[in-house]
């Protein structure tokens, strides 16, 4: 805090004569405010001024600063630093596109409320990023992302965590509509605990990739839950040509850990470590399906440890899916 008079620059300009010949921004920055303030915008584009780089107080001030100056040209690109732990009250608003949002210094987002709420809205912008940000849910049964516009083109997260704060969260990533382009998750963990909860559900993902990441159910044994639902249960999706879930751990969810429901997709499910699924571990139903199923752990008790489609049932509905190296315990089959 600025406890001594201090010189705030507000501009500097140079001049000839009456004229001036140059304008140097100095708005955005305070010399001795804690040395760093906590929201950073700095963008790549070409313009070198007032729009491309900029200090806030509020994670809500530095999206509205987005909102406008930051524009939705495709090319330009705009990263949101944030550092330390933050508390917002209703949803973020996503209002650009190419947005990446960075944590520092153990950086954290906090939804708090009275109700399950939305922690952020993609609203249709594409080719959003998040690395390393804790996010957690003071507001029991809330969601961590939603996309209003119903169409995700691009969106990824790399060590971020979704996890419980004096709340739980009831779904993590819940893009149940339209279609769903280029997502991909890395190291990532998800905790869900409320009834029905889904840690990521998708209608129509393509080029799904999720790698080392962690699903936890930690509500107990009484919630039905699933950790993964891709594509419709009521058969109006379908998914892309690459689906990709490999070197995953999933544990206690109790309706199923992994469900799958739609035709036609390049299929890799791939060692995968999965604990107290009490209904089915893997699902895989609904159409036609190549790639692999293969070198797999699915452990605790299960009615059903692996149901593929056409294995089970007499009715062969696959094509060139190899299934392989799996291990099951309990009173699954496979």
């Amino acid at each position: 805090d600025i406890t001594t008079l201090e010189h705030v620059i507000v501009g500097r300009f140079t001049c000839a004569g009456d004229t001036v010949t140059v304008k140097e921004d100095g708005r955005f920055f305070l010399r001795n405010d804690n040395r760093k303030i906590s929201y950073s915008v700095r963008s790549d584009n070409a313009a070198a001024d007032a729009n491309s780089e900029g200090s806030f107080y509020s994670i809500q001030a530095a999206l509205l600063w987005l909102a406008t100056f930051g524009g939705t040209n495709v090319s330009r690109k705009t990263k949101l630093v944030i550092r330390g732990p933050n508390t917002v009250l209703s949803t973020l608003t996503i209002p650009v596109n190419n947005l990446e949002i960075e944590g520092e210094g153990g950086a954290s987002i906090t939804i708090s409320g009275g109700a399950p709420l939305t922690l952020f809205n993609l609203n249709g912008m594409t080719q959003f990023k998040m690395s390393k940000v804790n996010l957690f849910s003071n507001a029991t049964g809330s969601t961590a992302f939603i996309d209003s516009a119903l169409a995700v083109d691009g969106f990824f997260l790399d060590q971020v965590q979704i996890t419980a704060g004096t709340g739980t969260w009831g779904r993590g990533l819940n893009f149940t509509a339209a279609t769903q382009t280029e997502v991909s998750l890395t190291a990532v963990r998800i905790d869900v605990a409320a009834a029905n909860a889904v840690a990521v559900s998708m209608m129509s993902p393509s080029r799904l990739r999720i790698f080392m990441s962690h699903f936890e159910f930690t509500g107990g044994g009484v919630n039905p839950s699933t950790a993964l639902v891709l594509g419709d249960k009521g058969g109006g999706g379908a998914l892309g040509a690459e689906v990709a879930v490999v070197q995953n751990v999933i544990n206690a969810f109790v309706s199923s850990g992994i469900s799958i429901y739609s035709s036609n997709f390049e299929l890799q499910l791939n060692q995968i470590s999965m604990a107290g699924a009490t209904s089915s571990g893997i699902t895989v139903l609904g159409g036609s399906f190549s790639g692999a199923i293969s070198d797999n752990d699915v452990f605790g008790t299960h009615q059903i440890s692996y149901n593929i489609a056409g294995l089970n049932n007499g009715t062969d509905r696959t094509t060139d899916i190899a299934i392989l190296g799996n291990r099951a315990t309990g009173p699954g089959n496979q």
